[in-house]
């Protein structure tokens, strides 16, 4: 007989799961941590350790009452992944769901953009991430016929804007692109990918366009039909909603986190 959990309180507990989160240190990865381990998950993070502590982030996750792990890793690095694959089996960690998070931008006009800048943001964003999806879930997830993968996108990848992006924008669209080719092939060996696209959200990263003396920050929010931008808890449902049971028949989807940005 064929448990089914129908009540939503077990379809949103992530009890006995174990996530990972790249670019977990800081920012909105922090919080998506955070969010994950307040369901019930235990966490791992990794980071190359700048703009946040891998320790600071951990010790304030560990207040949540969840086992926490804490790795460094630049996800650019395929060496780097694969040492952090295994120390992530080494210390009996498989994980269920990897949260794709770890990324960087470099705002400049496309005419005048240098390579080694196009070369950095891809390689971070998109072969980095195709190489961290490759090794999780060869290591852990196929072996068990389960997992969720939840790749962090952006309303960028899905439109053009007026911003010098050009290397970000694109590398979100081959993130979009690398999800739905996976949920394709991997959904008969029982695991899920999906993608979050958010629009704009203050962090580090997005200072230059968010911060308060910014020169964009008035035509970013005229586009977002809220009139402000995102905060960093409102990610906390829709990756949850994603590693759970609750997202079971969900997989090759992008759901856009976005004020009504897309709408407008």
């Amino acid at each position: 007989m064929v448990l089914r959990l129908t009540h939503v309180k077990q379809l949103f507990d992530l009890s006995g799961k174990k996530a990972l989160v790249t670019g977990g240190a800081s920012g909105i990865g922090y919080t998506m941590a955070e969010g994950l381990a307040e369901a019930g998950a235990a966490v791992a993070i990794c980071g190359r350790g700048r703009h946040g502590s891998l320790e600071e982030a951990s010790s304030s996750l560990e207040k949540i009452g969840s086992e926490i792990i804490a790795i460094k890793c630049d996800v650019s690095v395929e060496d780097d992944i694969l040492e952090l694959v295994k120390t992530l089996d080494d210390q009996n960690f498989p994980i269920d769901t990897l949260v794709n998070n770890a990324g960087v931008s470099w705002g400049h006009d496309s005419e005048t953009m240098p390579l080694d800048r196009w070369n950095m943001v891809i390689e971070t964003n998109l072969t980095g991430l195709f190489v961290v999806t490759r090794e999780v879930a060869k290591k852990f997830m196929i072996p068990k016929g389960s997992g969720s993968i939840i790749n962090i996108a952006s309303v960028s990848g899905l439109t053009g804007g007026e911003i010098g992006i050009a290397a970000y924008s694109a590398s979100k669209a081959g993130v979009i692109g690398i999800t739905k080719q996976l949920a394709i092939e991997w959904a008969s060996l029982g695991i899920r990918v999906n993608a979050i696209a958010p629009s704009w959200f203050p962090s580090y990263m997005t200072r230059h366009f968010t911060g308060e003396d910014s020169p964009y920050r008035e035509v970013l929010l005229a586009d977002c039909p809220f009139g402000r931008f995102g905060e960093s808890w409102e990610l906390k449902g829709p990756i949850v909603f994603l590693s759970s049971r609750a997202s079971s028949y969900i997989t090759g989807t992008v759901i856009p986190v976005d004020g009504g940005y897309l709408a407008k």
